[in-house]
């Protein structure tokens, strides 16, 4: 295992070109300069695509590899581990399965899987388990992600199995986050429930299955969220109880999905053929360099004579939601965006080489900042 140096602050990126671009009339001096970048994984051996993306420090970033049950831990610096731990699968030290989320922070791994919340030192020795469905005493879900608020205090995002199952309800309305402290092994939830067009108690209007997830992100005392049906954006501030909606309409592509009827669920080629056309809109992210929220809006078609067609939009937020601009990608990649020091990431669909992670680069460009030479 390496040991973590210091995390350093991120290199510039080079061989640019300009987006396309579609703004509004409220449009600041942003643009998007998109380059290619690799991270190379050199003797580890690993799968093609990493399964988590994750921001750690200043300019880390930490993936899973669920072939290998590794985490490994990025400078994007130098493009090179500078971290890794093989997870164990059995005995007091054991993680299950497929790793959600995780984050380090303090010397203190941080992981949440299927089942489990775990605390562990950067070896793997596991100093707190707990098991997720018994943090609260509300419904039955599946845990999201978290965010660390305090050594003992805990966000998570919690994924209904009345959104999961399309004939399943909730006896009340159930949130879908809530805050877990663990000296007291205490939770409380946050009054954010899933919005209306997300159909949970109206199956007969349709369906989402699992486009009925949401993504969120932590920002100085507010909870920012979107699901992947539907381009809205909403906000809830802790501090002043204060709940917001953003439209966040895109330009080029319908920005609420269709509902898959409910009476079709048990066809299995109606059910992938809904979830692989249409309409989808990405996990969010936050640029705090710019203080940007970004995310993407996709639409892919099957033709009836086998050819498809694959848009991606690429838009830009305020920190009040509101649109700043949108670009058209025309790279192949997966939609979900990490960021740091204003440069926006996705990991490449076309991954050609071995060794190392490729990825699309987008480095977002303040036009009303002079910089000095």
């Amino acid at each position: 295992m390496i040991k973590l140096p210091i995390l350093l602050c991120i290199g510039i990126f080079l061989g640019c070109n300009k987006f396309e671009s579609k703004t509004n009339t409220n449009e600041l001096s942003f643009r998007i300069e998109v380059s290619k970048s690799e991270l190379s994984h050199g003797e580890l051996l690993l799968s093609s695509y990493p399964l988590l993306n994750k921001v750690i420090g200043k300019d880390s970033l930490l993936v899973f590899d669920g072939v290998s049950s590794q985490l490994i831990l990025f400078n994007l610096v130098t493009k090179t581990p500078i971290f890794n731990l093989e997870l164990e699968k059995d005995g007091p030290n054991f993680f299950e399965g497929h790793v959600l989320d995780a984050d380090i922070k303090d010397d203190k791994l941080y992981v949440v899987t299927n089942n489990y919340f775990t605390i562990a030192d950067l070896t793997g020795n596991v100093s707190v388990r707990r098991k997720l469905k018994s943090l609260t005493s509300n419904g039955n879900f599946r845990v999201l992600g978290f965010n660390r608020l305090s050594d003992q205090s805990f966000l998570f995002s919690r994924w209904l199995e009345s959104s999961i199952f399309a004939h399943r309800k909730d006896s009340v309305d159930q949130s879908i986050f809530f805050v877990y402290n663990l000296r007291e092994n205490s939770f409380y939830d946050i009054p954010i429930f899933s919005p209306e067009e997300a159909l949970i108690n109206d199956s007969t209007q349709g369906f989402y299955d699992g486009l009925s997830r949401h993504s969120f992100v932590y920002l100085d005392s507010t909870i920012v969220y979107n699901f992947k049906f539907s381009s809205k954006l909403y906000s809830y501030d802790l501090r002043n109880q204060l709940a917001q909606v953003s439209n966040g309409e895109f330009d080029h592509i319908p920005n609420l999905r269709e509902a898959f009827p409910s009476n079709q669920i048990s066809d299995v080629k109606a059910t992938t053929n809904y979830l692989y056309n249409g309409v989808q809109f990405s996990d969010i992210a936050y640029d705090e360099k710019n203080e940007l929220f970004v995310r993407v809006g996709s639409e892919y078609v099957t033709n009836e004579n086998g050819t498809n067609n694959d848009v991606r939009y690429l838009m830009l937020l305020d920190k009040h939601l509101n649109r700043v601009k949108e670009f058209k990608i025309k790279d192949r990649i997966f939609d979900k965006p990490f960021i740091n020091d204003g440069i926006i990431y996705f990991v490449s669909g076309n991954q050609t080489k071995e060794s190392t992670y490729e990825l699309i680069t987008f480095e977002i460009k303040n036009e009303s900042i002079i910089e000095k030479p």
